[in-house]
């Protein structure tokens, strides 16, 4: 974080977790893919990982023994539920814990033709976080856990804020505080959840 003002503290910048993402949508379990996980695994071997898969083929034993073995997280995703599309979970692999809410945008997630925007636009209700709170508590209570991340990614208009502020408050029963403009856009939703920051 640049230079920090006089009484102010120096924070160094360092990664939590590195997530890495294949570049195509329909990443299956096999082993040219296999080995491209684990060829990113080696150059990234000094920082924590955290594997994201959004195919069930993935969803096998000894993918998680893999993964455990060599010390990376698992991400455990929300998404458009497929046919092929790995279902929700709360497992954990490593230290890390981690959760990554898309959104749940059925109609652009495929389409060839829509943009970034389009294929995250999707605001959460409660009801459908609920899950993802009860998720992410059982990550932190998962033996050898030590850290818990939870990455909202439907993030147009700010969607991923708000239903970040309603998950937070959902996994710890206070009130969560956003900036004003937020809290006015997003009201409706956030009202029993968070409250605006004091300016």
């Amino acid at each position: 974080m640049g230079g920090a003002g006089e009484g102010e503290r120096k924070v160094p910048l360092r990664a939590q977790a590195v997530a890495p993402v294949h570049p195509r949508a329909r990443f299956r379990n096999d082993e040219a893919n296999r080995e491209w996980l684990r060829d990113v695994a080696n150059a990234f071997r000094a920082y924590p990982l955290a594997v994201e898969v959004r195919h069930v083929s993935w969803n096998e034993p000894a993918f998680y023994t893999e993964l455990a073995e060599r010390g990376m997280g698992f991400v455990n995703v929300d998404q458009p539920l497929f046919r092929n599309s790995i279902e929700p979970s709360a497992r954990a692999t490593s230290g890390i814990g981690y959760v990554r809410v898309h959104g749940r945008n059925y109609r652009d997630w495929f389409r060839k033709t829509a943009g970034r925007d389009e294929r995250y636009d999707y605001l959460y209700t409660a009801k459908e976080l609920e899950p993802w709170a009860d998720r992410t508590r059982e990550l932190a209570d998962e033996p050898g856990v030590t850290d818990v991340y939870v990455v909202n990614n439907n993030h147009f208009r700010g969607q991923a804020v708000a239903n970040a502020a309603m998950l937070q408050a959902q996994v710890t029963g206070g009130k969560a505080k956003v900036p004003s403009p937020l809290f006015e856009t997003y009201a409706k939703v956030l009202k029993p959840f968070a409250e605006p920051a004091p300016a």
